[in-house]
């Protein structure tokens, strides 16, 4: 799939929208402590990299080096990193031990007083390229909704703490633009592209609408 001028738009938006609304969905889902804000900066700016990467020539060489700075970085952060995945891991399993008998909360180190921002914008980064490569590279959505349904999946087995209404519906509308155009795009990415746009502004209302009419807040379990 060639990228056209449509693309770059195309995948900046999907990319974005795909990653803050699988973040958001377990944060809300788990009451995991992170930065809100953050996380959304830090989907749309991984989201306009790896669009803008994906445009060049041989953008593997620049992804190969974007991970070869990621992997120091991360490396320099590994206190960090350790103490973010131990906030994430404690309160998924706290939800789940308090809803499954048998099961334990996890704690990989001392959770007090920390967050699990710094491994959902891991998380995040790594949706939004994957995401970008779909839109920009490939003519199949297969592995994109096979790595995304599991992320839907943690969040939905537990009904007693359901994900915020709006970051679900933002992640099935991302998908569900993408598994409208798909035939499109494949043949005519320009076209493609250029329609997934002009579908996105009537799909973000619906989701909101959607998000208004049924707030998570209101849930009842039976």
């Amino acid at each position: 799939m060639k990228p056209s001028k449509y693309t770059f738009f195309t995948s900046l938006l999907c990319a974005s929208g795909l990653s803050a609304g699988l973040c958001f969905c377990v944060m809300t889902s788990f009451a995991v402590p992170a930065d809100g804000l953050s996380l959304v900066c830090a989907c749309i700016l991984a989201a306009l990299l790896f669009s803008a990467l994906l445009l060049l020539p041989k953008s593997w060489i620049w992804l190969l080096a974007m991970a070869a700075l990621a992997g120091g970085g991360l490396y320099i952060l590994r206190a960090q990193l350790i103490e973010s995945i131990s906030a994430l891991v404690a309160a998924v399993t706290q939800q789940y031990s308090e809803a499954i008998p048998g099961i334990q909360t996890v704690h990989l180190t001392d959770t007090s007083g920390m967050d699990a921002t710094l491994i959902l914008i891991l998380i995040a980064a790594l949706y939004a390229l994957l995401c970008s490569w779909t839109v920009m590279r490939s003519e199949s959505l297969v592995y994109l909704l096979v790595l995304t349904l599991p992320v839907l999946a943690l969040c939905l087995i537990i009904l007693q703490t359901p994900p915020a209404a709006w970051a679900i519906l933002l992640v099935v509308g991302v998908l569900a633009l993408l598994l409208l155009t798909q035939l499109l795009r494949a043949r005519q990415a320009g076209e493609g592209n250029r329609l997934a746009l002009l579908l996105a502004a009537p799909l973000a209302l619906l989701v909101g609408l959607l998000a208004v009419l049924f707030p998570s807040d209101t849930y009842d379990r039976a």
